[in-house]
């Protein structure tokens, strides 16, 4: 009998990956010690201002999932960045 993946779970996995591409910035910009000040709060940062969601179908446990995410900056204002995610189900092959 499978399960349905809580939505804050999969919210979860698209910032976890948010964070890993920050952290990667920060290491190709400025090194590690650039990354490790970012995972720690220190310094400038990128910060979550919102969310939005649409879930298009539910997630069955267990299953194993694809995120990918798209950024691309806002030309009306250089400090803001779009981040588009996905979610790719391996079950559902979709």
């Amino acid at each position: 009998m499978a399960s349905i993946l809580f939505n804050i779970l999969v919210v979860r996995l698209f910032e976890s990956g948010r964070m890993r591409w920050l952290r990667e910035l920060a290491i190709q910009a400025d090194g590690e010690q650039a990354a490790e000040n970012l995972v720690k709060g220190r310094g400038i940062s990128l910060i979550l201002k919102k969310i939005d969601l649409d879930f298009k179908r539910p997630v069955n446990f267990p299953d194993t999932l694809l995120i990918a995410h798209k950024f691309k900056p806002v030309s009306s204002d250089p400090a803001h960045l779009l981040m588009h995610a996905i979610a790719y189900s391996n079950e559902q092959q979709r």
